[in-house]
């Protein structure tokens, strides 16, 4: 199963179930609200995966049972973006490859 996180921006994550067990929701910081420049009103936070994945602007949460890109990921970076694992790219992707010109015609 997988997590999409929408913001109020358009902009949108996936991350894998088991990777949310971590993650948190932020609504403010040192008593204070959540400042839009950070996020605010309310962010989400997953420490355990790249920045890409801490969603600003949090309108949505919603499980999902098949993969679909968000905004960074339909741009060639990693489904699970865990970067302990180096996750970053989906230089697997042969197409993606050549588009950038890493592999051969």
């Amino acid at each position: 199963c997988w997590v999409e996180a929408v913001s109020s921006s358009g902009y949108s994550a996936v991350f894998r179930c088991s990777d949310a067990a971590g993650s948190f929701i932020a609504l403010g910081r040192d008593g204070a609200p959540l400042d839009p420049l950070d996020g605010g009103p309310v962010r989400l936070l997953t420490p355990s995966l790249y920045g890409w994945k801490s969603v600003k602007w949090l309108t949505a949460l919603r499980v999902v049972k098949g993969y679909r890109d968000g905004f960074w990921e339909a741009l060639g970076y990693h489904e699970a973006g865990r970067w302990r694992y180096g996750e970053r790219f989906k230089l697997r992707n042969p197409s993606l490859l050549k588009r950038l010109g890493w592999a051969e015609s």
